[in-house]
């Protein structure tokens, strides 16, 4: 199933810079961390996306990304309500062989912006 679908890309490295980027993951990994009151004007937000568009995976390995992304921020915000341990028996076994491939980046990640250097704060 799926095998004729059209899919370009790879997923790996946007992923990560995705959930790097995220402001909730931010929030729950630096305590220092204060969202912007406001966003980016309409026009730079219209032409970062036409930017950024060209770069991500297209067809169903966009769709892989987009389900990687979603899995991985939604561990790191079930580790952060619950506990690693507790949040381990609630994370479905299909959900953590999806994640594995992205567990030394997410170690990272839970380190916080101290160990994420200067794209932490540059993004």
């Amino acid at each position: 199933g799926g095998h004729a679908l059209p899919s370009g890309g790879d997923r790996g490295a946007i992923t990560m810079t995705t959930v790097k980027g995220d402001s909730m993951v931010k929030s729950l990994t630096d305590p220092a961390y204060t969202p912007g009151e406001q966003g980016a004007p309409p026009w730079i937000g219209n032409i970062l996306a036409r930017l950024i568009s060209r770069s991500l995976p297209t067809g169903l390995e966009f769709g892989r990304y987009s389900i990687d992304y979603h899995y991985l921020r939604n561990q790191l915000f079930v580790e952060d309500r619950m506990g690693p341990s507790r949040a381990e028996r609630h994370i479905p076994k299909y959900a953590k062989a999806i994640m594995r491939r992205y567990e030394t980046d997410m170690e990272e990640v839970r380190a916080g912006p101290r160990k994420m250097g200067a794209f932490w704060f540059g993004f």
